[in-house]
């Protein structure tokens, strides 16, 4: 497991995050067609990441994913998320 780095929130995180909020929000659009389409698009989507995280002071990001959803990984990995916890897990029946 790679070592861990905690790393302030900057610029660098901000289109990474419209791209992800950008995303879910049409695939929530799809179930819920009422919602704004307002943040379909990333750069909108973004801002709004942004807005929020400086206006409430968060200096870091967290996400939850499991390491055996390739593509999870891939996505998280590439935006410069890094594995900080390992989860173990058995079924006694």
């Amino acid at each position: 497991m790679s070592r861990l780095e905690i790393r302030p929130f900057s610029d660098e995180f901000l289109a990474p995050a419209g791209d992800l909020l950008a995303a879910r929000h049409r695939a929530h659009r799809t179930a819920e067609p009422l919602l704004p389409p307002r943040f379909e698009e990333p750069g909108a989507a973004a801002a709004k990441v942004e807005e929020l995280a400086r206006e409430r002071g968060y200096g870091t990001m967290v996400t939850d994913w499991r390491v055996t959803n390739l593509l999870a990984s891939r996505f998280w990995s590439a935006r410069g998320f890094r594995p900080t916890f390992l989860r173990l897990y058995r079924h006694i029946p």
